[in-house]
């Protein structure tokens, strides 16, 4: 094959495949490179041919007249171009690639000067744009040259799609996904998606278990006249990160407006697997919580409800026991408690308490009220708490030191 016959072979393989490729652009299969369509590349290469022929044309006889004319032609074909732009009814493109999918969109738009134009969402696979099934956005369309740099396209699990947002001020597309229900999200960044706030919280619980991080969700709702203070409907909802297609358990409690918010994830029952708590009364003295223990076997929490019973609780993991202290006075009496799990049971093994009261006697010095003071324990002794020890001092006589004795478990009253 001679070097003319294969130019032209070359030549009608080029128009054959711009031909396609522009039946393909109508049929809505976009050929765009670089942000230039197969509309472009055909006019320039008309343009190209155009002007050369014009050239050729005009350099044989009559060539003044002649170049004039192609001058003119020219011209023409350079204002509308320049009209075309002034206009903005062309086509402009914008792109962005999702983090998590790694899946190319881009936004197809034409904008006048009016802020008024079009858009519509494709996917890319090479240079070829295939449509995505969104309709076609049409009205108030602002792009700024800056946008791109705030583009985003991202999974939006809450509607299933992946949304791609390439203009500040102009449309969000939401392209359909078919989720398996397999998330990608982090639990953490799935913690910074929640509402934190008066009527809402969210924490993260790490349980050490099969399932891992667990996202636990609070929402406060209506206020429950008929509790003595008033407390406010609450829905806990645990979410596994993985699967958030629906909550693993929801809890209905009532908590207090004043300790809506306040939590702790700790181990409670010391056996590995991480548990959290839910504060339910806040007091001046006093703090009461819920309790949820995670259950490796069950895949899911279990209330304790002897813990709601236990105020201020701290937990020994070196004794394994978990004591409370509820005051009743500024005189520092009140109900001491120590607890302990016996066949996956929260029990209490031991509750000393102590009281104060007025007497008739008065101090001569001072003509002050002599107090009078009381205690009295109780150990648990086949499986139920029973007094081993009552006291009630002389006038005068505080418990502090009678107290200190038996808060030592392995003290039983020997002297």
């Amino acid at each position: 094959m001679n070097k003319e016959k294969a130019l032209k072979l070359s030549r009608r393989i080029l128009l054959a495949g711009m031909s396609i490729l522009t039946i393909l652009f109508f049929l809505d299969i976009k050929f765009v490179v670089l942000g230039i369509n197969i509309l472009v590349l055909d006019m320039l290469t008309a343009g190209i041919w155009a002007f050369v022929r014009l050239c050729r044309w005009a350099g044989r006889e009559n060539t003044g007249k002649r170049t004039i004319a192609v001058i003119a032609i020219t011209l023409v074909g350079l204002f509308a171009l320049l009209a075309l732009l002034i206009d903005g009814e062309w086509y402009g493109y914008a792109e962005g690639t999702e983090p998590q999918t790694h899946r190319t969109f881009v936004v197809e738009y034409r904008q006048n000067m009016l802020l008024n134009g079009t858009a519509k969402v494709y996917e890319r696979f090479g240079p070829l744009l295939f449509p995505c099934g969104v309709p076609e956005y049409s009205g108030y369309l602002a792009l700024d040259k800056l946008d791109s740099e705030y583009a985003s396209v991202f999974i939006n699990e809450e509607q299933q799609a992946i949304t791609v947002s390439l203009f500040i001020y102009g449309p969000r597309f939401h392209i359909s996904l078919e989720l398996t229900g397999k998330s990608s999200t982090s639990p953490e960044q799935l913690l910074t998606e929640q509402p934190i706030d008066d009527t809402h919280d969210a924490f993260l619980i790490d349980t050490g278990g099969e399932l891992d991080t667990l996202l636990v969700t609070a929402e406060k709702g209506e206020q429950d006249r008929d509790t003595e203070f008033g407390d406010y409907h609450t829905t806990l909802s645990v979410w596994n990160p993985g699967n958030m297609d629906a909550p693993l358990q929801t809890m209905a409690v009532l908590v207090e407006d004043m300790a809506f918010g306040h939590h702790e994830v700790v181990d409670a029952n010391f056996d590995g697997y991480m548990d959290f708590s839910v504060l339910y009364n806040m007091g001046n003295a006093a703090r009461y919580w819920y309790l949820w223990v995670w259950d490796e076997g069950a895949g899911q929490f279990v209330e304790v409800p002897e813990y709601r019973e236990i105020s201020l609780p701290r937990r020994n993991p070196e004794t394994e026991i978990i004591d409370g202290w509820a005051r009743n006075s500024g005189a520092g009496d009140g109900v001491t408690t120590f607890h302990r799990w016996e066949d996956g049971k929260l029990v209490c093994i031991r509750r000393i308490e102590t009281w104060w009261e007025e007497t008739d006697m008065v101090i001569p010095e001072t003509e002050g009220t002599v107090f009078a003071y009381g205690i009295k324990v109780e150990d648990r002794i086949d499986g139920e708490l029973t007094q081993v020890y009552y006291k009630e001092l002389p006038p005068g006589e505080d418990f502090f030191d009678e107290q200190a004795k038996w808060e030592h478990l392995d003290y039983h009253g020997e002297n």
